[in-house]
C-alpha cells in the first residue's frame, strides 16, 4: 500500500475506496491519512502501512441470486410487468427466482422475452440456462440481435447468445468465494501496461481484472479494444 492521491486519484476517490475495499494482506480496514511531509492523503491499512494490496470481496446480490423474487409480490409483479408488459408477466411469473430450469421451462421464457429470435439461438440459450442453472429473468442471459455489416453497409441481422456479467460472477461464486484486487476491473494504467506488456498501446482501451480465491490463488486477465474500430453490431 499505501496509495497517494495523485493527478489520476483524487482524495474523495482514496474515500470511496475505503468503503468498498479491505486490505489484502490481513483482510483488516483500510483508512485515509495525512502525509504532513508529501502534503498530501493516502489510502492504507489502519493495522500496518507496509501491507500491500487492496481487495474487494464479491457477494451477489439478492437480485442476482434471487432475481424479482428478492421483492415482496406486489414489487416483483410491478417490476415485471414495467418490463415485460401485463401479458408477458403473467405468462412468466411462475419462473420468477427459479434457478433450476428444464430446456423447456428456458425456451418458453427466452421466446416470451425475444419472439423473433431464431429458434436454434433460443435452444442454445436454453441449454446454457439448463446446464449452468441461470434464468433470463435475472438478467442472466440475453439474446441480442446485431446488424450484420459488409463493407460498412447492413445486410442481414444476426441473433446472439450472450451471457451477462451477472451470470458469470455468479457461476465463479458458486465454485467459492473470490475477490477483486487492486480496485478492478478497470482500465489499466500506463505503468501496468509496460509492466505486463513491455509497451504502452495508445491504439486500444485495455482493461485488467485480477481475482483472488479463498486459498489464496491469484488470477489476473487483460482484455482490450481498439479504440478507432465500430463495436460489434
Amino acid at each position: 500500500m499505501p496509495i497517494y492521491e495523485d493527478e489520476t486519484t483524487t482524495r474523495e476517490a482514496l474515500f470511496e475506496l475505503r468503503k468498498r475495499n479491505l486490505c489484502q494482506v490481513c483482510g483488516g480496514k483500510l483508512d485515509v491519512f495525512l502525509d504532513a511531509d508529501k502534503g498530501k492523503a493516502f489510502l492504507a491499512c489502519r493495522n500496518d502501512f507496509s501491507h500491500q494490496g487492496i481487495e474487494r470481496k464479491y457477494e451477489p446480490t439478492p437480485f442476482e441470486r434471487e432475481g424479482y423474487g428478492a421483492f415482496n409480490i406486489p414489487t416483483r409483479r410491478e417490476m415485471m410487468e414495467q418490463e415485460l408488459g401485463s401479458e408477458r408477466a403473467t405468462k412468466l411469473i411462475k419462473y420468477e427466482g427459479v434457478v433450476s430450469l428444464s430446456k423447456a421451462d428456458a425456451m418458453e421464457i427466452l421466446q416470451t422475452i425475444w419472439p423473433e429470435a431464431p429458434e436454434l439461438e433460443v435452444l442454445k440459450a436454453a441449454m446454457i440456462c439448463h446446464h449452468y442453472g441461470l434464468n433470463p429473468l435475472m438478467k442472466h442471459v440475453f439474446l441480442i440481435p446485431f446488424k450484420r455489416r459488409q463493407k460498412g453497409i447492413v445486410v442481414g441481422e444476426d441473433w446472439v447468445t450472450v451471457l451477462g456479467i451477472k451470470a458469470t460472477r455468479l457461476i465463479a461464486h458458486r465454485c467459492g468465494d473470490f475477490s477483486y484486487l487492486g480496485d478492478t476491473p478497470r482500465i489499466m494504467t500506463e505503468e501496468e501496461q509496460k509492466r505486463i506488456f513491455g509497451e504502452v498501446d495508445n491504439t486500444k482501451v485495455l482493461a485488467i481484472t485480477k481475482l483472488k480465491d479463498t486459498k489464496g490463488n491469484e488470477a489476473p486477465g487483460y482484455g482490450s479494444w481498439p479504440k478507432d474500430e465500430q463495436p460489434y453490431g
